[in-house]
């Protein structure tokens, strides 16, 4: 098992630093979190930037477990939907320049709110299945994250979105406090039903809201 760290809890520290930072303190990788905020946006970063920063995971050993863009597959307009997939296969590129891997996972929230889950599971699905093409196309895995409040924010409704879309370019990306947040069944989801579905755990610093096992 490998540990790594994630740019999303380091928004104002530029990415060189934060490699050197996360080398230091031990760590196995770097999740980069895809934002303005974090002046991480592919337009952000530069041909001669990135060349540094491929320098820098080669020479301090760094892994990258997921590239994570800050935003939500769910969108009601088709040229919010457009624009987020420019995006994801602008960061595949990024990804492909920083030399992070054969197979590289890029993910992204679900968004939505919890109670409107009837209503838009099979119109998420279908914007999956646009991910899941150009994951295909471009060779990375497609992750979502279930998050607390949004859209999906329990076990069987992972599971229904797994099941139903059948895709092997399409993962879970595993935020292990949302499991504090609404007890998702982490067993049932993950070891039983999906053990290579989940490309990586995230934990999260919280308060304890579950018993020691």
């Amino acid at each position: 098992m490998k540990i790594a760290y994630g740019t999303y809890a380091m928004p104002t520290v530029p990415l060189e630093y934060a490699l050197i930072t996360v080398a230091e303190i031990g760590y196995d990788g770097l999740e980069l979190a895809i934002g303005p905020r974090h002046n991480s946006m592919p337009e952000q970063i530069d041909s001669s930037k990135r060349q540094q920063l491929k320098q820098m995971f080669a020479e301090l050993n760094l892994g990258v477990p997921a590239l994570f863009i800050l935003g939500s597959v769910l969108t009601e307009y088709a040229e919010t939907h457009k624009k987020n997939l420019q995006l994801t296969a602008q960061v595949m590129e990024l990804a492909r320049d920083l030399d992070i891997g054969t197979r590289p996972v890029i993910s992204m929230g679900i968004g939505g709110k919890s109670p409107s889950w009837e209503a838009q599971r099979e119109p998420l699905l279908r914007l999956l299945e646009d991910y899941a093409e150009l994951a295909a196309d471009e060779n990375f895995i497609f992750a979502i994250e279930p998050h607390s409040g949004a859209m999906v924010d329990r076990t069987e409704r992972a599971i229904w979105i797994m099941d139903t879309l059948d895709n092997p370019s399409v993962r879970l990306h595993f935020d292990i406090v949302q499991k504090a947040a609404f007890s998702f069944d982490l067993n049932s989801c993950f070891v039983q039903r999906y053990g290579i579905s989940s490309r990586h755990l995230m934990f999260c610093q919280t308060k304890p809201r579950f018993h020691k096992v």
